[in-house]
């Protein structure tokens, strides 16, 4: 198992492979203990796992916990790279209004979770293909 430090400094390491500076407030808050009360995603540390979770009125949102840490690393950046991703499309979406606006979402966020690590790109293809399932691109006649 690694310190909370050691996380903070491998999570900092793998977030400036995508552009990332070290005071981007995309970042989750680092806490030795799973019992945080701030609004937002942290990453905890304790004796035998690693968590991601996030906080919203004083209430757990969602919490992953694994005894791996790049399960909490992937989730941390799937978050991480959602925003990233957002702001890119939001950037571009005058190129194609008319087209759904996730075909451009999705592919920056494939392409930063493959400058992490190659299998952190493929489980996040993945992961889109089950969402497309369920919500298929939206088709737009011109």
């Amino acid at each position: 198992m690694l310190t909370l430090e050691e996380v903070q400094s491998k999570i900092y390491k793998l977030g400036r492979k995508i552009g990332l500076c070290k005071s981007s407030p995309k970042y989750p808050r680092f806490s030795p203990t799973t019992d945080v009360s701030w609004c937002g995603a942290y990453i905890c540390v304790d004796d035998s796992k690693y968590y991601y979770l996030a906080m919203e009125r004083g209430q757990v949102v969602f919490c992953h916990e694994s005894q791996n840490l790049d399960d909490i690393v992937y989730k941390a950046f799937l978050s991480i790279t959602q925003s990233m991703a957002s702001d890119y499309e939001l950037r571009r979406r005058w190129l194609n209004s008319k087209a759904d606006s996730r075909i451009i979402l999705f592919r920056k966020r494939e392409k930063l979770m493959g400058k992490i690590a190659p299998s952190f790109r493929e489980k996040c293809e993945e992961y889109h293909k089950e969402i497309l399932k369920i919500s298929p691109f939206r088709c737009v006649k011109k």
